[in-house]
C-alpha cells in the first residue's frame, strides 16, 4: 500500500511545501519526505559520513513519524536529520514514558538535496517487528519542523487539533 500526504503548516506558510509518502509492505515502511519551495531560506544540516543517534533533533529541520497500533495507547516516534542523525523512542502513553528504542543501534537516514529543483527529500525504513504486534490497523503521524537560516521555526503536519503544534496527539494521525 502506498499512501501520499500533503502537510499543513501550523502557522501560515507560503515560502515551503511539504509532501510525504508511506510505502507500507508487511512489517515495514518506507517514510519520505520532500519539501519544495525557496530552499535558499531552509536550513539543512550538512550530511555526515558517521550519523549518530541524536536527542532533540527537533530544534532544527527535522522529520518525524509516529506509529501506534489502532488498539494501543504506546507508539514509537522516528527523528530523522538531513543530516543522517537519528533518534527513535518509545512511548507508553501520550507524552508519557519516553525511553530510547534500545534494540536499534543502526538506523540509516537518507537525504538529497536538488539546487536546481529547489527540492529537498529525506527518506528512510522502519521495521515494526520489535515493537508492534502482527495486526494492521496502524495510526501513523507524519510531521516535521523546518527551521530557516534565521532560526525560525514553523511546524507542519497532516492534521493539527490542537492550539499549539502537537505532533504526539493521536487524534491529528491517520489511520492506514
Amino acid at each position: 500500500m502506498k499512501f501520499e500526504y500533503q502537510l499543513i503548516p501550523f502557522s501560515p506558510n507560503k515560502t515551503f511545501n511539504v509532501w510525504s509518502a508511506l510505502k507500507v509492505l508487511d512489517h515495514e515502511i518506507d517514510v519520505t519526505f520532500t519539501v519544495t519551495g525557496e530552499l535558499s531560506k531552509l536550513y539543512i544540516p550538512d550530511g555526515k559520513s558517521n550519523p549518530q543517534r541524536l536527542d532533540n533533533l527537533w530544534k532544527h529541520t527535522c522529520f518525524e513519524t509516529f506509529i501506534k497500533q489502532s488498539s494501543q495507547r504506546n507508539y514509537i516516534e522516528i527523528n530523522a536529520s538531513p543530516s543522517g542523525d537519528w533518534a527513535l523512542y518509545s512511548f507508553t502513553d501520550y507524552h508519557q514514558g519516553m525511553a530510547n528504542v534500545s534494540e536499534v543501534n543502526d538506523f540509516k537516514v537518507s537525504s538529497s538535496f536538488d539546487k536546481k529543483k529547489e527540492s529537498l527529500k529525506c527518506w528512510y525504513t522502519i521495521n515494526l517487528k520489535p515493537f508492534l504486534l502482527p495486526e494492521n490497523n496502524l495510526d501513523i503521524g507524519l510531521s516535521c519542523i523546518l527551521e530557516t537560516n534565521k532560526g525560525e521555526l514553523s511546524y507542519w503536519a497532516i492534521n493539527h487539533k490542537n492550539e499549539k503544534p502537537d505532533f504526539h496527539l493521536a487524534s491529528n494521525f491517520i489511520h492506514i
